[in-house]
């Protein structure tokens, strides 16, 4: 996963050395592959779903982790895209460093909450999403006030908190395939000496408290 600060890393690169980018990449960059899900449509996929579980006049946070990276953009991008005509629910977006601890969480939180008194969903960009959901779930809020979820990657904290139902969904990039098509695409490439895709995305699977038993990434 690539954020601004490796820029000038991958471009130092050399040219005859091949290399993979697996979630994000640079788009300038003289890269072999790419391998990953198209981070704006998932974010578009996101907001649908959010739409689905917050009523009108509600607010909805996104929070956009920190270091900024190029895959995070575009998937507040696409979730932002996807409520630019839906007027009855106001979106913020706020920022996280992805090394926060608990009670960065809880703070933060406590913040939005005083922010937007309307929050009833909140869409978090990438694997922190159990960082959040624990401070949810701390409130203790009844029923008809519950906070939406909304994150990425079946990771084992993650998974604890969907089955628990704090989390509602989770998109999920596949990592096992991602790491199986790099080394399988290197191996065409560098041995075999045979084209292959410039971009394979991978699909995008929403992950529930009801299929997750049965889910293989």
């Amino acid at each position: 996963v690539l954020s601004r600060v490796f820029d000038k890393f991958v471009q130092e690169i050399p040219a005859e050395v091949p290399y993979i980018f697996f979630d994000s990449f640079i788009p300038e960059a003289n890269y072999l592959a790419y391998i990953g899900q198209d981070s704006f449509q998932s974010g578009l996929l996101s907001g649908k779903l959010m739409h689905l579980l917050v009523p009108a006049g509600s607010s909805v946070a996104v929070i956009k982790v920190l270091p900024e990276d190029y895959h995070i953009e575009e998937r507040v991008s696409g979730f932002l895209t996807y409520f630019q005509p839906e007027p009855s629910i106001a979106v913020h977006v706020y920022e996280m460093h992805g090394n926060i601890e608990n009670k960065g969480c809880e703070a933060l939180l406590h913040k939005i909450i005083t922010e937007q008194p309307n929050l009833r969903g909140i869409f978090i960009t990438n694997a922190s999403t159990h960082k959040i959901a624990e401070a949810v779930k701390e409130l203790n809020w009844p029923p008809q006030k519950r906070i939406r979820l909304i994150g990425y990657d079946v990771i084992d904290n993650n998974i604890r908190l969907l089955k628990q139902g704090v989390i509602d969904f989770l998109i999920s990039q596949q990592s096992e395939r991602q790491g199986y098509e790099g080394v399988t695409n290197l191996y065409r490439h560098v041995v075999l000496n045979e084209p292959v895709e410039k971009k394979i995305i991978m699909q995008l699977d929403i992950v529930t408290q009801e299929n997750i038993d049965y889910y293989r990434s």
